[in-house]
Protein backbone atom coordinates (compact mmCIF):
# COMPACT_ATOMS: atom_id res chain seq x y z
CA UNK A 1 0.00 0.00 0.00
CA UNK A 2 1.52 3.70 -0.74
CA UNK A 3 0.26 6.17 1.72
CA UNK A 4 0.15 9.46 -0.28
CA UNK A 5 -0.05 11.79 2.62
CA UNK A 6 2.93 9.95 4.76
CA UNK A 7 4.89 9.05 1.46
CA UNK A 8 5.22 5.77 2.66
CA UNK A 9 5.06 2.53 1.39
CA UNK A 10 3.31 -0.28 3.56
CA UNK A 11 3.89 -3.72 3.05
CA UNK A 12 0.21 -6.19 4.97
CA UNK A 13 0.83 -9.54 5.62
CA UNK A 14 -0.94 -12.19 4.59
CA UNK A 15 -4.17 -11.82 6.69
CA UNK A 16 -4.52 -8.22 6.29
CA UNK A 17 -4.27 -8.75 2.85
CA UNK A 18 -6.72 -11.12 2.49
CA UNK A 19 -8.92 -8.72 3.91
CA UNK A 20 -8.90 -6.47 1.83
CA UNK A 21 -9.25 -9.08 -1.23
CA UNK A 22 -12.14 -10.32 0.43
CA UNK A 23 -13.78 -6.49 1.02
CA UNK A 24 -12.68 -5.87 -2.73
CA UNK A 25 -14.61 -9.37 -4.12
CA UNK A 26 -17.87 -7.83 -1.86
CA UNK A 27 -17.31 -10.55 0.71
CA UNK A 28 -19.00 -8.37 3.80
CA UNK A 29 -18.60 -11.27 6.31
CA UNK A 30 -15.14 -12.13 5.94
CA UNK A 31 -11.67 -11.58 7.70
CA UNK A 32 -13.43 -9.53 10.35
CA UNK A 33 -10.66 -9.14 12.49
CA UNK A 34 -8.83 -8.12 9.99
CA UNK A 35 -10.71 -6.04 9.01
CA UNK A 36 -11.04 -4.11 12.27
CA UNK A 37 -7.22 -4.17 12.88
CA UNK A 38 -7.21 -2.16 9.76
CA UNK A 39 -9.00 0.36 11.01
CA UNK A 40 -7.17 0.51 13.58
CA UNK A 41 -4.38 1.41 12.35
CA UNK A 42 -6.41 4.01 10.06
CA UNK A 43 -5.60 2.13 6.50
CA UNK A 44 -9.14 1.70 5.89
CA UNK A 45 -12.41 3.57 7.77
CA UNK A 46 -16.27 2.52 7.61
CA UNK A 47 -18.65 4.82 6.04
CA UNK A 48 -19.74 5.59 2.70
CA UNK A 49 -16.31 6.96 0.25
CA UNK A 50 -14.53 6.94 -2.99
CA UNK A 51 -13.83 3.58 -4.13
CA UNK A 52 -10.19 2.60 -4.23
CA UNK A 53 -9.92 1.36 -7.75
CA UNK A 54 -7.03 -1.21 -8.71
CA UNK A 55 -4.08 0.38 -10.68
CA UNK A 56 -3.55 -1.49 -14.05
CA UNK A 57 -1.20 0.05 -16.42
CA UNK A 58 -0.33 -1.80 -20.04
CA UNK A 59 2.24 -4.13 -20.02
CA UNK A 60 5.07 -1.83 -22.30
CA UNK A 61 6.39 -3.42 -25.00
CA UNK A 62 8.92 -1.13 -26.25
CA UNK A 63 11.62 1.51 -24.88
CA UNK A 64 11.89 4.75 -26.47
CA UNK A 65 15.69 4.65 -24.53
CA UNK A 66 16.38 1.50 -26.25
CA UNK A 67 15.05 2.11 -29.59
CA UNK A 68 15.61 6.26 -29.68
CA UNK A 69 16.66 6.29 -33.36
CA UNK A 70 13.71 5.16 -34.43
CA UNK A 71 12.36 7.78 -33.42
CA UNK A 72 13.92 11.44 -34.79
CA UNK A 73 12.31 14.08 -33.30
CA UNK A 74 12.90 16.48 -36.40
CA UNK A 75 10.55 14.56 -38.37
CA UNK A 76 7.47 15.32 -35.75
CA UNK A 77 8.63 18.55 -35.42
CA UNK A 78 9.57 18.27 -31.71
CA UNK A 79 12.39 19.96 -29.47
CA UNK A 80 13.35 20.84 -26.00
CA UNK A 81 15.73 23.69 -25.01
CA UNK A 82 18.19 22.78 -22.74
CA UNK A 83 16.52 25.97 -20.60
CA UNK A 84 13.17 24.65 -20.50
CA UNK A 85 14.32 21.28 -19.07
CA UNK A 86 16.43 22.33 -16.87
CA UNK A 87 13.28 24.53 -15.60
CA UNK A 88 10.38 21.83 -15.42
CA UNK A 89 13.32 19.39 -13.95
CA UNK A 90 14.07 21.96 -11.09
CA UNK A 91 10.53 23.02 -10.30
CA UNK A 92 10.09 19.97 -9.83
CA UNK A 93 12.45 18.80 -7.39
CA UNK A 94 11.55 22.03 -5.56
CA UNK A 95 7.62 21.12 -5.85
CA UNK A 96 8.62 17.40 -4.52
CA UNK A 97 11.01 18.44 -1.71
CA UNK A 98 8.09 21.35 -0.28
CA UNK A 99 4.79 19.82 -0.52
CA UNK A 100 5.69 15.83 -0.31
CA UNK A 101 4.38 13.61 -2.90
CA UNK A 102 0.42 14.00 -1.81
CA UNK A 103 0.44 17.72 -2.30
CA UNK A 104 3.00 17.19 -5.54
CA UNK A 105 0.47 14.79 -7.24
CA UNK A 106 -2.56 16.65 -7.12
CA UNK A 107 -0.76 19.67 -8.13
CA UNK A 108 0.75 17.72 -11.26
CA UNK A 109 -2.95 16.09 -12.25
CA UNK A 110 -3.99 20.18 -12.03
CA UNK A 111 -0.94 20.87 -14.53
CA UNK A 112 -2.37 18.28 -16.86
CA UNK A 113 -5.44 18.94 -16.66
CA UNK A 114 -5.24 23.09 -17.85
CA UNK A 115 -3.30 21.72 -20.54
CA UNK A 116 -5.98 19.15 -21.56
CA UNK A 117 -8.28 22.31 -21.22
CA UNK A 118 -6.07 24.59 -23.46
CA UNK A 119 -5.18 22.03 -26.02
CA UNK A 120 -8.85 20.85 -26.23
CA UNK A 121 -7.93 17.66 -25.52
CA UNK A 122 -4.35 15.27 -24.98
CA UNK A 123 -3.17 13.46 -28.31
CA UNK A 124 -2.67 9.84 -27.97
CA UNK A 125 0.25 10.18 -31.00
CA UNK A 126 3.19 7.57 -30.54
CA UNK A 127 5.36 8.94 -32.80
CA UNK A 128 5.31 12.31 -31.37
CA UNK A 129 5.38 11.85 -27.96
CA UNK A 130 8.10 8.93 -28.91
CA UNK A 131 10.03 11.73 -30.42
CA UNK A 132 10.01 14.16 -27.46
CA UNK A 133 10.94 11.41 -25.07
CA UNK A 134 14.09 10.85 -26.77
CA UNK A 135 14.69 14.61 -27.09
CA UNK A 136 14.11 14.92 -23.56
CA UNK A 137 17.10 11.96 -22.84
CA UNK A 138 19.27 13.57 -24.91
CA UNK A 139 19.07 17.44 -22.97
CA UNK A 140 18.52 15.44 -19.66
CA UNK A 141 22.49 14.17 -20.23
CA UNK A 142 23.44 18.08 -19.78
CA UNK A 143 21.24 18.71 -16.80
CA UNK A 144 23.56 18.29 -13.51
CA UNK A 145 21.55 16.97 -10.88
CA UNK A 146 21.34 13.28 -9.77
CA UNK A 147 19.08 11.11 -12.26
CA UNK A 148 15.86 10.69 -9.64
CA UNK A 149 12.64 9.01 -11.00
CA UNK A 150 10.02 11.12 -9.84
CA UNK A 151 11.41 14.97 -10.12
CA UNK A 152 12.64 13.11 -13.79
CA UNK A 153 9.26 11.67 -14.53
CA UNK A 154 7.30 14.93 -13.38
CA UNK A 155 9.45 16.96 -16.08
CA UNK A 156 9.00 14.77 -18.81
CA UNK A 157 5.63 14.61 -18.47
CA UNK A 158 4.98 17.91 -18.29
CA UNK A 159 6.94 18.71 -21.59
CA UNK A 160 5.07 15.74 -23.40
CA UNK A 161 1.29 17.29 -21.79
CA UNK A 162 2.04 21.03 -22.66
CA UNK A 163 2.70 19.68 -26.19
CA UNK A 164 -0.29 18.10 -26.38
CA UNK A 165 0.46 14.45 -26.01
CA UNK A 166 -1.53 12.36 -22.93
CA UNK A 167 1.41 10.51 -20.93
CA UNK A 168 0.92 8.51 -17.79
CA UNK A 169 3.02 8.27 -14.66
CA UNK A 170 2.89 5.29 -12.81
CA UNK A 171 4.78 4.50 -9.56
CA UNK A 172 5.32 1.28 -8.41
CA UNK A 173 7.11 -1.26 -6.49
CA UNK A 174 9.09 -4.81 -5.84
CA UNK A 175 8.98 -6.54 -2.55
CA UNK A 176 12.18 -8.95 -2.55
CA UNK A 177 14.27 -6.96 -2.41
CA UNK A 178 11.79 -4.05 -1.60
CA UNK A 179 12.23 -1.03 -3.86
CA UNK A 180 9.93 1.50 -5.74
CA UNK A 181 10.21 3.44 -8.84
CA UNK A 182 8.57 6.15 -11.07
CA UNK A 183 7.95 6.29 -14.76
CA UNK A 184 6.17 7.26 -17.48
CA UNK A 185 4.64 5.78 -20.57
CA UNK A 186 2.39 6.16 -23.83
CA UNK A 187 0.13 3.03 -24.45
CA UNK A 188 2.47 0.25 -24.17
CA UNK A 189 5.96 2.76 -24.93
CA UNK A 190 7.94 3.05 -22.07
CA UNK A 191 9.09 6.68 -22.22
CA UNK A 192 11.37 7.28 -19.42
CA UNK A 193 13.32 3.67 -18.98
CA UNK A 194 15.13 0.53 -20.50
CA UNK A 195 12.10 -1.95 -20.46
CA UNK A 196 14.32 -3.87 -17.58
CA UNK A 197 14.29 -0.89 -15.36
CA UNK A 198 10.54 -1.66 -15.10
CA UNK A 199 9.69 -4.96 -15.49
CA UNK A 200 9.93 -6.00 -11.53
CA UNK A 201 7.56 -2.86 -10.57
CA UNK A 202 3.79 -3.65 -10.23
CA UNK A 203 1.80 -0.50 -10.89
CA UNK A 204 0.60 0.93 -7.10
CA UNK A 205 -0.50 4.68 -8.02
CA UNK A 206 -1.45 6.14 -11.29
CA UNK A 207 -0.93 9.89 -11.56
Amino acid sequence: MLDLKADRYYRLDRRHSAALRAMAGGECNAHLDARASLVAKGLIRPGDGPAATPVSAPRVTASVIERRLSWRPETQNCSISPLELFALRFMAGQVLGRLGLFRTARYYRGRRDRCHEQQGGLQRSQDRAAALAACFADQRRFFPAKRRCVPDSLALAAILWRRGCAAEVFFGVRLDPFAAHCWVQHGALLLSDPLDSVAEFTPVFQL
